[in-house]
């Protein structure tokens, strides 16, 4: 049996972008065993994939500074890879792929379309046109590496129906890692009030850190603050009930998306051309973004700051514009 070793040590989103490919690889190639190296946080995201074997990079803290060492001598005796995806290219993945070229291993690694992504982020002659998509990329490593995947392999995992209603409940997770992602709370605060003067309850998503931030939109008792009170197993259930998630480009869209949601998202300093935009989801029927500013996407990932120091591709979306693509898709005969 050929053993495939894939490398993606983080962030969420990205393991949440990786799962459908990983998820696609291992049901059209059931004589390959794969593992996948990652952080123990991100193991919920891929339970659904039977017969994936997770090897959790905190194991091996405690070794410290000789953490790489031991982990490459693990995997070369318990694991035994004859082939290595390096999905991430960080330090600590290509310093282990080393190690594991010397050995003899064939690695693969992912082109992350660097050069595209500064010319698109620039701040002068930006060449905004949709790049490959993150799962794209992901796939091509494994096509370098003679695994053969179809793009319609490739899909959200459908999670088994709890027989729960879920035409009055809206996910949001208005929150993301950096300000120039996140949706102003008090703008989030009017959407909401519009959403719940019609009936909808809402369940606002976030990290445990986040916790009293979210507090701030529980205007009413059909506003629920999911944050920190639900492991990740239980938020993919709890989205299931959902008719939509609006979410910033954030973990929450690409879980959503990983489980079948449809995703509203809303976008301030990066764009959906950069490739992250929710998987298996029409990006012109689900973005909402300010089009018509100079200045954007000003970074592939959100962690630049605004050099005009006004937020205006956030601020400038107004609570109605989001309500308005709320209740189009809702009201939509053929939802996505």
């Amino acid at each position: 049996m050929k053993s495939v070793l894939v490398i993606r040590f983080s962030s969420m989103g990205d393991v949440a972008l990786l799962a459908p490919v990983l998820k696609a690889a291992v049901e059209a190639h059931s004589k390959t065993k794969f593992t996948l190296l990652t952080k123990s946080t991100f193991a919920p995201i891929l339970s659904p994939i039977a017969n994936l074997n997770i090897v959790c990079l905190e194991s091996f803290y405690k070794y410290k500074p000789f953490v790489l060492v031991q982990l490459f001598w693990f995997l070369l005796r318990q694991v035994r890879p004859d082939l290595i995806l390096d999905l991430h290219i960080s330090l600590r993945s290509v310093l282990l792929s080393t190690f594991f070229l010397f050995s003899g291993k064939h690695i693969y690694a992912i082109d992350k379309g660097k050069r595209e992504k500064y010319q698109m982020t620039r701040r002068k002659n930006k060449a905004i046109k949709p790049l490959k998509r993150t799962t794209e990329r992901y796939r091509e490593v494994f096509l370098k590496a003679e695994i053969q995947l179809s793009p319609t392999d490739i899909r959200p995992y459908a999670i088994p129906k709890i027989g729960i209603p879920k035409a009055k409940k809206i996910g949001i997770a208005p929150i993301a890692k950096y300000a120039e992602k996140t949706y102003p709370l008090s703008l989030m605060r009017e959407v909401i009030e519009r959403l719940t003067s019609q009936s909808y309850i809402i369940y606002l998503f976030g990290s445990t850190d986040q916790r009293q931030a979210l507090d701030s939109l529980t205007l009413n008792k059909e506003v629920i603050n999911t944050a920190g009170q639900y492991s990740l197993a239980e938020e993919f259930e709890l989205m299931q009930t959902l008719s939509l998630m609006v979410s910033m480009d954030s973990a929450n869209m690409h879980l959503a998306a990983w489980v079948g949601i449809p995703t509203l998202s809303i976008w301030g300093a990066t764009h959906p051309f950069l490739g992250f935009s929710p998987f298996h989801q029409k990006t012109t029927e689900i973005v909402i973004q300010n089009e018509t500013l100079h200045c954007r996407p000003c970074s592939v990932f959100g962690n630049q700051k605004c050099f005009k120091k006004n937020w205006e591709c956030l601020h400038s979306i107004r609570p109605k514009e989001i309500v308005q693509k709320v209740m189009q898709f809702i009201n939509s005969p053929k939802k996505q």
